[in-house]
């Protein structure tokens, strides 16, 4: 038998704020909190805490369930250091372009 290693799946706290879903202090992100802008959405309404599952034999991917009662994988992710101020200028200039999107005369 070779290289197969036993699963040590737990359950960890976390918190999804601006720079993504913090857990055991690593950043973890998704395409579905990308595409749905939890990360900017948190400015309005405050950090979420929430429970993930965790294998710690393989810290690079925890599993957020949803009300579904999927799993929603997400993968860690590096850091950027990036001045808050400067987050919510993107955050206004994405905002802009989508609205101009939105309202373009085809």
């Amino acid at each position: 038998m070779g290289g197969v290693s036993k699963l040590s799946i737990k359950t960890v706290s976390g918190i999804i704020c601006t720079e993504g879903i913090i857990v055991n202090d690593s950043i973890y992100s998704c395409s579905k909190a990308i595409r749905e802008q939890w990360f900017h959405k948190v400015l309005e309404t405050g950090n979420i805490d929430v429970l993930v599952y965790l294998d710690s034999n393989n810290p690079t991917e925890v599993f957020l369930p949803l009300s579904t009662g999927c799993y929603l994988s997400c993968l860690c992710i590096t850091k950027l250091d990036v001045p808050e101020e400067n987050l919510q200028i993107y955050f206004d200039h994405i905002e802009r372009l989508k609205h101009a999107y939105r309202n373009r005369n085809i």
